[in-house]
């Protein structure tokens, strides 16, 4: 594990705050660099996380259809790193998936471990209905062969120990009901939000020994955490040490998703969908400091635009931990909390903002086809000049024109730089804010287990594991593992 250190400073929370939706109309008084965005990426340390050597060829997939490569990689590494895992568990475990979504996850498993007894737990109906019919189509098991089991659930820790009990109650034959426990293996490939801590709890919760008398205790856990936008404010700090860590600014869960190490090419050029990244969001900060130069076209009869934010149809578990959702939720007793709530210069998020809402790539090909898709979505006329801006030219390509704007000449030219700059530095913080939230939840853990030594089997490892080949697209590819002392498998040769 790496050591020990608080990792975001005054002057990284200070950039995560400031949103370039915000620096654009409110300029703060932040040191950029002046070189090109690009020099700045280029000159960082952005190491990535090399992925553990794993055999995938071990396990076989029942069909790749529907799978993108980037899924088809995930599942065949994580299929085989489970696979191995229970082949070294003392006793072959129960399987549950949760957040089992389409179930490619958990048909890897069933096809490769056809006697297992899986759960896979979602919280969306449509999805475990696909995932039930795909598993009719691919899925050719013996007779004495279980069937996946399903359940859709809104996922909490409670919830969580009480389906599973509900579930294994259903398996064991009647005689069993004096028996040991059954070992249960808790898994999740993208355990989003607060799944993972759910996760993690749900495994100290059924291990204590003094709760051995119920039908089932969690012998491991592989779970590999994402969106850690949707996490509940209670879920940073956890632990004890991290608990004097300032308050993250909302943004800082989002930014947590960015991986700079996969942004250049193998010459060390940006990627064409990196710059359109960049571009629209220096182009949207940019368009909100020109709003007040717009006038509206819209009459008291136009009709209101539909402006309602569409919830994932992915995980509808997830929709309480949206940030939208933080200020009714939040604990006001906790600063932590609060603070998340009521951040707004950090997310850059305005009306105007959410009512633009997602335009096609093609009008970022140049200022003035954006400018004019905006003026349509937004019901807005702005000056002729603004669409003449020398914004989205090169360096080395002549200025234009030198704009006024409320009685200030502004360089338009200079404050796009300005913004690619801030906007690539706080996406460099983004892979330490997942290092902070990651080493928290691994310090969290620990300190229960210390706590519990007399309840908890002491003889437990705990790991950290990078799964997932990260240059293929698997942004998230670390695992938290918890299994017996001995059983964690290792890496190829």
């Amino acid at each position: 594990m790496p050591p020990f250190d608080p990792f975001l400073h005054d002057a990284d929370l200070t950039l995560l705050s400031t949103h370039p939706n915000y620096y654009a109309i409110h300029p703060q008084d932040i040191q950029l660099p002046a070189q090109p965005w690009l020099d700045l990426v280029t000159s960082s340390e952005l190491g990535g996380r090399p992925p553990l050597a794993i055999d995938e060829t071990i396990i076989k997939l029942p069909s790749e259809q529907g799978m993108s490569p980037k899924k088809r990689h995930e599942v065949a590494v994580m299929a085989a790193y489970i696979v191995k895992l229970v082949k070294n568990l003392p006793e072959i475990p129960f399987i549950v998936d949760v957040g089992a979504g389409q179930g490619y996850l958990t048909r890897a498993l069933k096809h490769n471990l056809p006697q297992s007894n899986i759960l896979a737990l979602d919280a969306d109906v449509a999805q475990s209905e696909g995932a039930r019919k795909w598993e009719n189509r691919v899925l050719r098991l013996g007779e004495s062969d279980p069937q996946i089991d399903h359940k859709t659930i809104l996922i909490t820790t409670d919830n969580l120990l009480a389906i599973i009990d509900e579930w294994v109650s259903e398996k064991q034959p009647s005689e069993r009901a004096s028996s040991s426990p059954v070992p249960v293996l808790l898994i999740g490939l993208h355990a989003c939000g607060s799944l993972t801590p759910d996760i993690l709890r749900a495994y100290l919760s059924s291990s204590r020994k003094q709760d051995r008398h119920s039908l089932w205790y969690s012998s491991a856990v592989v779970a590999v955490g994402c969106c850690y936008n949707l996490m509940r404010p209670g879920d940073f700090p956890l632990s004890k040490r991290y608990s004097f860590h300032p308050p993250l600014p909302v943004a800082a869960y989002h930014l947590a998703a960015q991986v700079p190490s996969t942004w250049l090419d193998a010459a060390g050029n940006a990627l064409p969908s990196v710059k359109l990244s960049i571009r629209k969001v220096v182009w949207r900060a940019l368009l909100g400091r020109l709003l007040e130069q717009a006038t509206s076209n819209t009459t008291e009869n136009s009709p209101t635009p539909d402006n309602t934010v569409n919830k994932s149809a992915t995980v509808p578990a997830r929709w309480n931990r949206r940030p939208e959702a933080w200020e009714s939720q939040a604990n006001t007793s906790s600063t932590t909390a609060r603070n998340a709530a009521e951040d707004d210069s950090s997310t850059g998020q305005t009306n105007n903002h959410t009512r633009l809402g997602r335009l096609s790539d093609a009008v970022y090909k140049s200022w003035s086809s954006f400018v004019d898709a905006a003026s349509k979505k937004l019901g807005i006329t702005f000056p002729p000049y603004v669409s003449d801006l020398p914004i989205g030219h090169e360096p080395d390509e002549p200025q234009r024109i030198s704009t006024h704007f409320n009685g200030t000449n502004v360089d338009f030219q200079s404050l796009e730089k300005r913004l690619e700059v801030l906007h690539v530095k706080r996406c460099l913080l983004g892979p330490k804010v997942e290092e902070t939230i990651l080493n928290d939840r691994m310090e969290w853990f620990k300190e229960e287990l210390n706590a519990d030594q007399d309840g908890i089997d002491s003889m437990v490892e705990l790991d950290r594991v990078n799964l997932f080949n990260q240059s293929l697209g698997s942004a998230r590819n670390v695992a938290i593992v918890v299994a017996p002392q001995g059983c964690l498998p290792k890496a190829q040769g």
